[in-house]
């Protein structure tokens, strides 16, 4: 009965702000309106997404970006078949993983003739991290293709540091959360978990000792994300919509920063 209501007063508001329309672009674009402008959604675009966002729960761009539970967006399946991927519907064959695998060895090799110190770290997305916030449909326990590379990497011993398990670890013992609800990456506190565990994972394969720079975490505070930006609702949300952290460092570092060639 709520959703009812709740449809019937999105018919009424969207035949009134489609009656408006002409009016509304004639006063933002007075100094070159073009009739073939007068019923142009551009400018309320962002206004339907939000409202149907946080009243239906649901995404007006479902191949761009999704809805979850408690307001999380998540990236759609116009990238990469994140989607796919995250229920299994990807699922690649053994030859792809050997022969992805295979060049991870292959590269691994390269660097370690070199002298140089190689370990190859899993970022793992938000789908990954916060499966309980996902939407219903994307509820899925089995293998990924993530497990997969993992699996085969640690059978050719490859130093492969999987970040998945201390974030979900991580994720439980904290009060807040490590990545953001409107953006696909991770936040501040989910990105110092991870350079502390790539840090101590060299340490512990090349018998090292890299000593990690203290600094502290300050909570601060910041708009909507990437994904808010392709609901096209960032100038809606509120400048302090996300809580943030800055880092703050006990003493200036020297850090070199290097490209590196694909060739």
């Amino acid at each position: 009965m709520k959703n009812k209501t709740y449809i019937k007063y999105f018919i009424m508001f969207s035949i009134i702000l489609i009656s408006l329309l002409p009016a509304y672009n004639f006063y933002l674009y007075a100094k070159n309106y073009d009739l073939k402008k007068s019923f142009n959604v551009d400018s309320v675009e962002k206004y339907v997404n939000y409202i149907v966002y946080k009243l239906f729960n649901r995404s007006m761009v479902q191949e761009q970006v999704i809805i979850g539970k408690d307001d999380f967006l998540f990236l759609g399946n116009d990238y990469a078949k994140v989607l796919d991927k995250t229920n299994g519907m990807y699922r690649p064959s053994n030859e792809e993983i050997s022969n992805w695998t295979n060049k991870l060895k292959d590269l691994q090799k390269w660097y370690e003739d070199r002298g140089i110190k190689f370990v190859i770290v899993i970022a793992p997305n938000k789908h990954s991290i916060y499966k309980e916030k996902l939407p219903n449909f994307l509820k899925y326990d089995g293998k990924t293709i993530t497990d997969d590379i993992v699996e085969q990497a640690n059978i050719k011993n490859i130093n492969i540091l999987d970040l998945r398990e201390k974030l979900i670890e991580s994720k439980q013992q904290e009060l807040d959360i490590l990545y953001w609800k409107t953006d696909t990456h991770w936040n501040e506190k989910g990105a110092s978990i991870a350079f502390d565990t790539i840090i101590n994972k060299i340490n512990n394969i090349y018998q090292l000792n890299l000593q990690k720079p203290k600094y502290n975490l300050n909570p601060s505070t910041r708009g909507g994300g990437d994904l808010a930006n392709f609901l096209k609702i960032n100038t809606i949300l509120k400048k302090d919509y996300e809580k943030s952290y800055s880092y703050s460092f006990d003493k200036n570092y020297d850090i070199c920063i290097g490209n590196i060639s694909k060739d």
